[in-house]
């Protein structure tokens, strides 16, 4: 369609704190517009072998955009209004960012397609880093995670 000019946003987050999210129980439930969001869980290998296959995919697809960028999850944490204000730059939009105050957001309903359960939470959240995986990941699934996406976790900086 020649009058549409797509953006693509690669965002990555480190593969071994993906993979303990899917491997780790979560207990909370998300409810939204009356139904129940729970955290789909896959095992370390399962994990990794997708987080490889669909960042690799999208890598590939950043070669044949005029407008791609790569954001790693670790830096938007660490500055959320720094680098949502650059976003938004970058694709032509004013706005204030006020739902932004330090490191906390205010979140208003949504359309949900998948994620954490945390996806369907309205009203203040706090931005923080979740790197639990460098404590409760085990030393046989880091070293599982690592060895199978290593390249990308050189590419991309980790």
């Amino acid at each position: 369609m020649p009058d549409i000019d797509p953006y693509l946003l690669h965002l990555v987050r480190d593969s071994r704190g993906v993979a303990y999210s899917y491997t780790k129980t979560v207990v909370a439930e998300a409810y939204f517009r009356g139904k129940i969001f729970r955290m789909d869980r896959r095992t370390a290998m399962e994990a990794s072998l997708r987080w490889s296959f669909h960042n690799a995919l999208i890598s590939g697809l950043r070669r044949h955009y005029r407008h791609a960028k790569f954001l790693r999850y670790e830096d938007l944490v660490a500055r959320p209004r720094e680098t949502l204000s650059d976003l938004l730059k970058w694709v032509g939009v004013t706005n204030s960012l006020a739902f932004i105050r330090g490191k906390q957001v205010d979140l208003k309903p949504n359309h949900i397609l998948g994620g954490n359960p945390m996806r369907a939470k309205v009203g203040g959240v706090n931005i923080k880093l979740d790197d639990a995986w460098r404590v409760k990941l085990g030393c046989g699934r880091r070293v599982l995670v690592t060895a199978l996406t290593w390249p990308l976790l050189k590419c991309y900086g980790y």
